[in-house]
């Protein structure tokens, strides 16, 4: 299997595939979910084909095909594990051949020809916007090197190049491999006065370097660079703070810069291209001069919410009460850490009905779970909201004020989606809706009782009726359940018990070992 070869500082998946059930691989327009515990795809989303058949270049049986290629190279735990030292944008190199192979270099060439022609809306408003430090880059380089990741974004670099032409600067274009050919280059750009290199080049001589595409944003490049991209991509858009949402974006990378050092996709981010960005507009230059130990000293205020994607910094104004204090030398990850939650709690402290905890709690079967909570005096307008496939932070964004506290699991687009797959033969027991509940939920509605069935011992709080709350650790109990007509009936102790016509297993019957079976042989001699 032939690995593409691209500049460094992209991520292999062995670092974020942790001890995931489900293991997503997503960049540009490609979704896989490969169920790494069980072996095999879960799911494939190719955009870039159904495009394909939308626009009369494929049949729907061609993508089909092209599907099913993609989904035997990954159909066992063997094959998923031969990836796991493939970055992201070598794995998409290689779907890209899978594809290659099942529909033909002649119609790959039409798909993109057409992707070219069509173009794409970018329209930076609302996104990271780095045009003046591109302005000032140019301005001093005289030679420049291209790289055109997606053919959509085309007309960008066609743009670039009239200017840079136009300004006598020596222009160089990166071709070959996993980028559009040298053919396909001089077919869609003005190639005049131009010099095109091999994609993986040294670029020994280049005073910066331009990138069309998302696959600049997880690349260490030689010499300072500046990204266009549509992050589309989890982990393009992790590393510009857009989870969510698909913004187009401008942004500078300095030379050599690795921000896959600092956005773990398995534990918190510690610096983004959105901190980067605020810092460079508010502070200048000098900021990238900076280790990202020293920016954290010397700006503490713009790392308190890792995950805003706003136009402004608000807890770096002058005016926020939330302040962190300069950190002493150390570790300073974990004195950040430490300050923040000291300025959070002295912040929150200020107020006469709210006191604030923050620490370890244990229980049997748990080494501790970090827990971060209000207790509040007299919140007599408190209830459960419904946020209506929002989440929580996007209804109080849109006007909503006061305290939000999220207990449960919802069922996202995409885990429905992995869901029906999964019940493709039985359509009577998709999930009807995009977003649910997946948790156990007990209410009121309309005079009836409504009881979903509960996962096992879970986080749960409940509402009283005088306004309370109560929480507690929620554990399945006696019941029924009727399957096909027929009901099954079982007592408390017949729920991870030995004895009795029905038992009930749950989750809580695990394994603790990482990538264990769940506790398969205890179960199969019980059955026996």
């Amino acid at each position: 299997m032939e690995k593409a070869v691209c500049l460094r500082g992209v991520y292999p998946r062995r670092a974020f595939k942790g001890d995931t059930i489900y293991s997503y691989y997503q960049h540009r327009e490609f979704n896989l979910i490969l169920a790494a515990k069980s072996g095999g795809v879960a799911r494939v989303q190719d955009d870039f084909t159904a495009q394909m058949v939308v626009d009369g270049v494929i049949a729907q049986a061609q993508k089909d095909e092209s599907d099913a290629r993609i989904r035997a190279a990954f159909d066992c735990p063997e094959k998923v594990r031969r990836f796991d030292d493939f970055s992201v944008q070598e794995m998409y190199a290689h779907i890209h051949s899978l594809r290659r192979e099942a529909l033909g270099e002649e119609a790959l060439a039409r798909a993109m020809d057409i992707a070219a022609a069509r173009g794409i809306d970018f329209d930076l408003t609302g996104g990271l916007d780095q045009s003046k430090k591109k302005e000032a880059l140019l301005q001093r380089a005289s030679a420049v090197a291209l790289m055109l990741c997606e053919a959509e974004l085309c007309c960008l670099m066609r743009r670039d190049m009239e200017t840079l032409c136009r300004q006598g600067k020596r222009i160089y274009l990166l071709c070959g491999g996993s980028l559009p050919d040298k053919k396909q280059l001089e077919k869609w750009l003005n190639c005049e006065n131009v010099t095109f290199l091999p994609f993986d080049s040294a670029l020994e001589g280049m005073d910066c370097l331009l990138v069309y595409g998302e696959d600049g944003l997880l690349q260490a490049p030689p010499v300072e660079a500046i990204v266009h991209a549509v992050p589309r991509g989890y982990y393009t858009q992790a590393a510009v703070n857009q989870l969510g949402c698909v913004r187009p974006c401008l942004v500078y990378v300095p030379a050599h810069f690795d921000v896959t050092r600092y956005v773990p996709l398995i534990s918190r981010a510690r610096l983004t291209y959105w901190q980067l960005a605020k810092l460079w507009e508010a502070q200048g230059d000098g900021v990238y001069d900076l280790t990202v130990e020293a920016l954290y000293r010397r700006y503490p205020q713009y790392f308190i919410n890792m995950y805003q994607n706003g136009a402004h910094c608000a807890e770096a104004a002058e005016a926020c009460r939330l302040r962190v204090p300069p950190l002493p030398f150390g570790d300073v990850f974990a004195e950040f850490d430490a300050a923040r939650d000291e300025a959070i709690r002295q912040y929150l402290s200020e107020f006469d009905n709210i006191r604030y905890f923050s620490g370890k709690f244990y229980e049997e079967q748990q080494t501790g779970i970090l827990v971060h909570a209000l207790r509040i005096q007299g919140a007599k307008q408190s209830g459960v909201i419904s946020c209506e496939g929002e989440t929580p932070r996007q209804v109080f964004k849109n006007g909503e004020t006061g305290v939000v506290s999220n207990f449960l699991f919802f069922l996202t687009p995409k885990l429905a989606a992995l869901y029906n797959d999964l019940r493709a033969d039985r359509p009577y027991e998709m999930a009807s809706a995009g977003e649910g509940h997946l948790d156990y939920k007990l209410c009121d509605e309309n005079g009836q009782r409504v009881e979903t069935f509960p996962l096992f011992r879970k986080m749960c709080i409940a509402r009283k009726a005088d306004g309370g709350y109560l929480f507690f650790n929620f554990r399945l109990g006696g019941g029924e359940i009727r399957v096909n007509g027929h009901c099954f009936r079982w007592e408390k102790a017949q729920v991870d018990g030995d004895e009795g016509d029905v038992i009930v297993y749950t989750p809580y019957l695990s394994n603790d070992e990482q990538e264990a079976d769940r506790d398969a042989q205890r179960i199969r001699d019980r059955i026996r």
